[in-house]
């Protein structure tokens, strides 16, 4: 329950505007009504345009009255929470379960792409080319049924320290399906004609 009389309360601009287009009888009555009910929560006995504009100022005086009353027991209500102790409650983190670049398994061994074994999400970098072995590039060679010459092929690129043209070798495996394609284009049996190196940057090739 609001106290009276209270110091002071807000009158504001519509009331004003309301007063103005009345008779200055009854913008005195009007006003007088407004501060009697606001400062000392008496109800006005008013007919005509008096007490229509005092219904319409009434809500607004009241809302303020709530709020400033409010605003003595330490602002205003809590809201209903629902069982949760906080309206803004979250979830506590969960867990990554993704390995990081830094992390190590449980043999030692370094993973993620650190290792180069696990590709770049989001256009991130691209793996460290690692340089295949023969028996590497003999089993890819024995997939794809070609006839390139595994020995050949990595001797051919260790003397040119993996590189196709002035460009480090970023596929080692694209290189292979070049071999093979130039072979079977040149209707090449064996693979022993002189290693043809592709070159992106150079479609001629070099011998």
């Amino acid at each position: 329950m609001n106290e009276y009389p209270q110091e002071s309360f807000v009158f504001y601009r519509s009331f004003r505007e309301a007063i103005a287009v009345m008779t200055p009888e009854d913008q005195l009555a009007t006003f007088l009504a407004i501060c009697d009910y606001a400062l000392y929560g008496v109800e006005p006995k008013l007919s005509g345009m008096p007490l229509v504009a005092f219904i319409v100022a009434k809500p607004s005086i009241d809302a303020n009255a709530s709020k400033r009353e409010g605003g003595k027991k330490g602002g205003r209500p809590k809201k209903e929470t629902y069982g949760f102790e906080n309206e803004n409650h979250r979830f506590p983190k969960a867990e990554s379960t993704e390995t990081g670049t830094e992390a190590e398994t449980g043999t030692g061994t370094k993973t993620g792409t650190e290792a180069g074994t696990i590709p770049p999400v989001g256009g991130g970098r691209s793996p460290r080319f690692s340089p295949p072995s023969v028996d590497e590039v003999r089993a890819y060679c024995r997939e794809r049924g070609n006839r390139v010459d595994p020995e050949r092929f990595v001797d051919f690129y260790a003397s040119k320290g993996w590189k196709v043209g002035k460009n480090p070798m970023a596929d080692w495996k694209a290189c292979v399906r070049t071999w093979e394609r130039r072979d079977r284009d040149n209707g090449n049996g064996g693979g022993n004609e002189t290693p043809f190196e592709y070159d992106p940057g150079d479609m001629t090739g070099s011998l």
